[in-house]
């Protein structure tokens, strides 16, 4: 093929061969936009053709099926959710771990109070050197003097370990006495949410 630069004049294409190349051309650009290109990528068919080749089923625009909302499993969703958020929890303290020595003398008696907001948990161990008569228990912010809530009372144990998670916002801990002739050391260890613990 001769280069382009090698050609005369008279070998090159007339202006009106030129224009009628580019008729051809704009015409077949035409005909492709709306015959395939328009179905195809907007679902607009003005021929029909489109369609019969299943051009109409490619657009972007073809609007998707909205299945119906079976309401027994929304519900059901919904609920999970909210059991979830039972289990859920935030606390305004940062973790804590103490641990407490306590030596109790013949006929006396101790607490060990954590200062907590309700919802507020702690695990805890302690353990005696002796059997100890001991009450867990709770009192409410502002309480009147006497009043409290007990979630354990036993009279002879030497040890005892668990988690607690505040009914309520206030003190919640233990209560120990000693009602042997021997001096009885507690060893207790605490860890969790709480603001401090205390011995009254």
């Amino acid at each position: 093929m001769p280069d382009i630069s090698d050609l005369t004049h008279d070998q090159l294409p007339s202006s009106s061969k030129l224009l009628k190349s580019t008729v051809i051309a704009i015409s077949v650009a035409t005909i492709i936009l709306f015959v395939a290109v328009l179905p195809a990528e907007y679902g607009i068919d003005p021929t029909g053709i489109g369609h019969s080749l299943g051009l109409t089923k490619l657009t972007n625009n073809s609007k998707p099926e909205i299945l119906p909302i079976n309401k027994a499993s929304s519900e059901t969703v919904l609920k999970d959710v909210v059991d979830i958020n039972k289990h859920y929890w935030i606390s305004n303290e940062p973790y804590k771990a103490k641990t407490i020595n306590l030596p109790l003398l013949p006929n006396q008696g101790a607490e060990i109070k954590a200062i907590m907001e309700q919802g507020e948990n702690f695990n805890y161990n302690w353990q005696a050197t002796g059997n100890l008569y001991f009450d867990m228990h709770g009192e409410k912010l502002n309480a009147p003097s006497g009043e409290f809530t007990s979630y354990w009372e036993e009279q002879n144990k030497a040890s005892a370990s668990g988690n607690l998670i505040a009914p309520f916002t206030g003190t919640h801990g233990w209560y120990w006495e000693n009602r042997t002739s021997e001096l009885i050391e507690i060893k207790l260890e605490i860890s969790g949410f709480f603001k401090d613990v205390y011995l009254p």
